[in-house]
């Protein structure tokens, strides 16, 4: 089986996904870059707020995520499910 993804932004490599997180009633769509080096999946801040996000609704991480720009605040997002769309059409669910 195989993902559905594109060349996007960066000239890096990306998969659409469906993000559903039941808790906060979010069913969309994000476009998620692959890095083989993450040891956590992300969403930008631009992302949430396009989502709807209520950061007051979510769990702090205490320490942050911390990159190549240093530490920022980060925010866990309970009980997410990623859907996939494959090459043939189905849907993944991860």
């Amino acid at each position: 089986m195989r993902i559905f993804g594109h060349w996007g932004e960066f000239d890096a490599p990306y998969v659409v996904a469906i993000l559903v997180c039941e808790k906060l009633n979010l069913r969309k769509l994000v476009d998620f870059l692959i890095d083989t080096g993450a040891s956590r999946t992300t969403i930008l801040d631009s992302d949430a707020i396009q989502l709807g996000i209520d950061y007051s609704k979510l769990e702090r991480l205490k320490e942050g995520t911390t990159g190549i720009g240093g530490v920022v605040d980060t925010f866990i997002l309970p009980q997410v499910k990623l859907l996939f769309r494959t090459e043939d059409g189905s849907i993944h669910e991860e």
